[in-house]
């Protein structure tokens, strides 16, 4: 059976940190780079990337939900942390003592913030388009004219570009246009409508705050080239088995590679359990030395098989380490080749391998055995 262990995931913390400086670098002085940290930082560990963050100088994080926002709090006390999922209706009490920030994402929403004579600062989602969660125009019309946002007056108002990754696209116009009417209504304290493509989009977009995730974790959204971000990830597999195989032998599900020589296989102990994706067998690659051994046959759960024959045997054994992902072959490369979703690829590899951390500002995460999220889960998650 495939081990945990077989499979690495590697964060280089720092690598996330310097990301975050270069995002800040690109917005004026007006403009809050937040982070969000949904789908534990999107599989990279919520507790590791959200202390780093904080370390130097992020002081807003969005979260997917309450569980997730209370592992940040119990980490950091003294930040602001906005709940994206709001469940404001049941746990009112646990956002008053922990000082959390919900999202009315509903009339349903601010109906309960109104119920509960919730005092403490609100962030308003509004829809000019995505189409998924938030306040119509004529909703906020409507609590407008009730004068709503005078007694509960959101500290933050955001809505969710559809296109922000592709520039020219007519989509970004309209949904501006819409935020700027529907944003004059609420008047909050602070207006945000670009994640992390939207960083180079012209800063009229930018407005008081860019809530980023991706570009965080070193992903390209915005197709630019060269990249500027850092590469934050590595993938490693270890070589759990070595074999030969005559001519015209089958290897792996459905016969689809068969041997055109005598070779030498190699069994990695990484599949598609580990979020390894399937469609990637015929494009993956696994980098040995300054050699690369190319992925043959199916991937399967556990396992993924590549041809050895042309890498010196004297250069690799039962045990040693491959890299899959790193400097030279990205997350975006992987998601281009397996026509897979970067985000995606992400979450699934940081729940199904081992992940390690590298940084150097805190050293005692380095190769820690346990995922962040799991030990902060040992001191209790919620109430």
């Amino acid at each position: 059976m495939a081990n945990l262990h077989d499979a690495i995931f590697e964060i280089d913390l720092e690598a996330v940190a310097s990301n975050y400086r270069l995002l800040c670098d690109l917005c004026t002085e007006r403009t809050e780079v937040a982070a969000v940290l949904k789908s534990d930082a999107y599989g990279l560990g919520l507790v590791a990337v959200a202390t780093r963050l904080e370390a130097c100088g992020c002081r807003t994080f969005f979260v997917a939900d309450i569980e997730e926002a209370l592992l940040v709090r119990r980490a950091l006390r003294h930040v602001t942390v906005i709940v994206l999922r709001d469940e404001i209706v049941n746990y009112p009490d646990i956002y008053r003592h922990e000082g959390l920030t919900p999202v009315v994402n509903s009339l349903q929403d601010m109906q309960s913030v109104k119920d509960h004579n919730l005092t403490m600062p609100i962030a308003v989602n509004v829809d000019t388009g995505f189409c998924r969660f938030g306040l119509s125009f004529e909703e906020v019309r409507n609590l407008f004219l009730c004068d709503v946002f005078r007694a509960y007056r959101p500290m933050l108002v955001f809505s969710h570009l559809g296109c922000q990754d592709e520039p020219a696209h007519p989509n970004n116009p309209l949904q501006l246009n819409r935020f700027c009417a529907i944003s004059a209504l609420i008047d909050p304290h602070t207006r945000s409508l670009c994640a992390s493509a939207g960083v180079w989009l012209p800063q009229r977009y930018h407005y008081e705050m860019i809530r980023c995730g991706s570009a965080l974790c070193g992903l390209n959204n915005a197709r630019l080239t060269p990249s500027p971000l850092n590469s934050v990830v590595r993938l490693k597999a270890r070589l759990v088995e070595i074999r030969y195989v005559e001519k015209g032998e089958a290897v792996g599900y459905a016969a689809t590679f068969r041997t055109v020589r005598r070779t030498r296989l190699g069994i990695l102990g990484i599949g598609y359990a580990n979020g390894l994706p399937w469609s990637s067998a015929s494009n993956l690659g696994a980098r040995i030395g300054e050699f690369v051994a190319n992925a043959v046959g199916r991937i399967s759960m556990e396992y993924t098989t590549v041809d050895l024959t042309d890498v010196p045997e004297q250069i690799f054994h039962v045990g040693a380490w491959v890299e899959l992902l790193n400097d030279d072959f990205t997350p975006d490369d992987l998601a281009l080749v397996s026509e897979f979703n970067a985000q995606e690829l992400l979450v699934r590899l940081g729940s199904g391998c081992l992940r390690r951390y590298q940084d150097n500002h805190f050293p005692a995460l380095a190769n820690s055995a346990r995922h962040p999220i799991d030990q902060a889960t040992q001191s209790g998650r919620g109430r």
